[in-house]
């Protein structure tokens, strides 16, 4: 099956080495519930400061519950940012995905998600952040 992104995806987005199959991700949220505005890449909502950057065209993600509330714990930006964690199931007909680790997150994974796919369908909230602390 061949995957179809968003027209104004640069083209080697995503990269040649990029995975395709089923595999559970986890996002943190703005709310409590999963809203659409929590699967808006960096490129949309700033194109010009990220025009050049392959990985802000995908959304940032992570491999376990354990893994994102390690970045919580570790990151003011996010720990003030967000309020949930929700899990959703990519396969080859949603995108591709790869490890894109940083020095403070690791486990970092980029979603590049195919044209017309909706993660607020079939992303739900798995964690209410609470007695979280990032120190």
């Amino acid at each position: 099956m061949e995957q179809k992104y968003p027209d104004y995806f640069p083209q080697g987005c995503p990269p040649a080495d990029a995975e395709k199959g089923d595999k559970e991700l986890y996002r943190f949220c703005k709310g409590i519930t999963t809203e659409k505005s929590d699967f808006v890449s960096y490129y949309i909502n700033n194109p010009e400061k990220y025009k050049n950057k392959v990985n802000s065209y995908g959304l940032s993600v992570f491999g376990s519950i354990d893994d994102c509330l390690s970045a919580y714990r570790k990151s003011p930006y996010i720990f003030g940012k967000y309020r949930s964690i929700s899990k959703g199931t990519t396969n080859i007909e949603r995108g591709s995905y790869k490890n894109t680790p940083s020095k403070t997150n690791p486990a970092h994974i980029t979603w590049w998600v195919c044209d017309g796919v909706k993660p607020e369908t079939f992303f739900v909230t798995v964690h209410v952040m609470g007695n979280e602390s990032n120190g």
